[in-house]
């Protein structure tokens, strides 16, 4: 079975050449461009435009977070009246209080809870009880105010059942903690007039890059043999700008920062995005609506720094439990492109803890050697990259891609291809053209994952 839901080299080996960038690969499946290679085999796609737009559609998160109304409090436990799905008065809790079914009460979120919670919500948030264990509150929305409301970002609810213990009223870690709606409830024969709630799909985007790399040589040495090809030398300087191209384009899906820069009155140069931009996208948290993250240790965070330089097994499996959290539907399997000294590492690691790497079949692989590490949330396939490893920056580095979830699409009629006879009409050399304008959709970055500085296992 091949990895990564593509399909086995060898069943479609009598088209290998109708593609430029397959023939690239099929040279050197183990070269400068790995990646570019994969997605060769995988389905492409015309666009008309040099702006590429795709739309993402996420369901919303089923909780919110609880905030502080001030210092470490996030409770209202008295005084709280509701009129008209808002809640009108409200007392900062000041003591221990015990939540009993039936009583009214209030808790602070964070910013825009409308977007997450409507009247009828059930939800769970586990508290602290003043024995300094956890208390399970459960109670059923019947207000929800915002932020030009007072007080601002509120949930109004009422209690479903009666603690055990009274909760510890201003305790610092109940900030931040999940608010989780677990369902809804409604009285018998009471319409319901609250509003649902719909998620608009997000739209990224993406520019064309126009690539090239041309390839020249005198009249006279082309039609000069050499040593090594009584044909000369031109055909393999072709064939070696191919493979140039094919890595260029290949750091540029790593690498790319999406801009365009110029005008219609001068020229325009446009610039796509990588892997990285969108994973910075993600992480700043307005494209996509999702929390930003800052730290390694957010959530969201896809651009691990590791700062200490060091990893271990529970580290490792933290990050992998985070990255395949979110997978494409057709596998839970991922690849990882490492540098030499991140592989290394990762071996150590797996060595010092019993893990186990196993090679896979060359057949499975397009000709390229792979590892499988069977973790807890999936399977992941190590792979060096030349790139990386040749980079002294990068050696330490790897970046996990979800492979279905990236496309390469190209302008129409403008895949990589070689242009022929490019020189002046009265020049006396030829000029070839390796040229492509193309760009990458990538949706779920969040099924994507870069961890860099990977040289200590512990």
């Amino acid at each position: 079975m091949a990895i990564l839901g593509l399909m086995n080299a060898e069943s479609f080996a009598s088209n290998r050449f109708q593609s430029h960038r397959r023939q690239v690969f099929y040279f050197y499946p183990n070269g400068a461009a790995p990646l570019m290679g994969l997605l060769s085999l995988m389905k492409d796609r015309a666009i008309d435009d040099p702006r590429h737009n795709w739309y993402e559609k996420r369901l919303s998160e089923n909780w919110g977070t609880a905030a502080n109304i001030s210092t470490t409090v996030v409770f209202y436990s008295t005084g709280v009246t509701v009129a008209a799905g808002k809640v009108t008065a409200a007392t900062v809790a000041a003591a221990n209080f015990t939540p009993t079914a039936g009583t009214q009460y209030a808790i602070k979120t964070t910013a825009t809870p409308e977007n997450v919670f409507r009247i009828g919500h059930i939800f769970r948030f586990v508290a602290t009880n003043t024995s300094a264990n956890p208390e399970e509150i459960i109670g059923r929305i019947n207000a929800i105010n915002v932020t030009a409301d007072t007080p601002t970002t509120t949930l109004g609810f009422i209690a479903v059942r009666t603690c055990a213990v009274a909760v510890d009223y201003d305790v610092s870690t109940h900030a931040g903690t999940q608010i989780t709606v677990i369902g809804s409830a409604f009285a018998e024969g009471i319409r319901d007039e609250s509003s649902g709630i719909y998620n608009e799909p997000v739209s990224p985007y993406n520019l064309t890059q126009i690539c090239k790399k041309p390839v020249t040589i005198s009249g006279t040495a082309l039609h000069t043999s050499s040593k090594f090809d009584e044909t000369g030398v031109f055909p393999d300087q072709s064939k070696e700008a191919a493979v140039d191209y094919a890595r260029e384009m290949e750091q540029n899906v790593f690498f790319g920062e999406r801009a365009q820069i110029g005008s219609a009155s001068t020229s325009i140069t446009r610039y796509m995005g990588g892997i990285l931009y969108f994973l910075k996208l993600w992480e700043a948290g307005t494209t996509y609506g999702n929390t930003a993250a800052t730290a390694d240790t957010d959530d969201s965070k896809r651009i691990i720094t590791n700062s200490a330089s060091t990893v271990s097994m529970s580290q490792f499996d933290g990050w992998m439990e985070r990255v395949f959290r979110i997978s494409n539907n057709k596998s839970t399997e991922k690849i990882a492109f490492c540098g030499s000294g991140a592989l290394l590492t990762l071996n150590r690691l797996f060595k010092n803890n019993g893990q186990v790497t196993t090679p896979m079949p060359v057949k499975d692989t397009y000709g390229m050697d792979v590892r499988s590490y069977l973790c807890p949330s999936g399977t992941l396939y190590l792979k060096t990259h030349p790139l990386m490893s040749h980079n002294s920056t990068l050696r330490y580095n790897m970046l996990i891609v979800d492979l279905p979830n990236l496309e390469y699409v190209y302008l129409r009629g403008r895949d990589m291809d070689l242009l022929t006879n490019r020189q002046d009409n009265d020049a006396d050399y030829r000029k070839d053209e390796w040229l492509g304008e193309a760009t990458i959709e990538l949706n779920l970055p969040e099924s994507f994952m870069y961890i860099q500085n990977l040289i200590t296992a512990i």
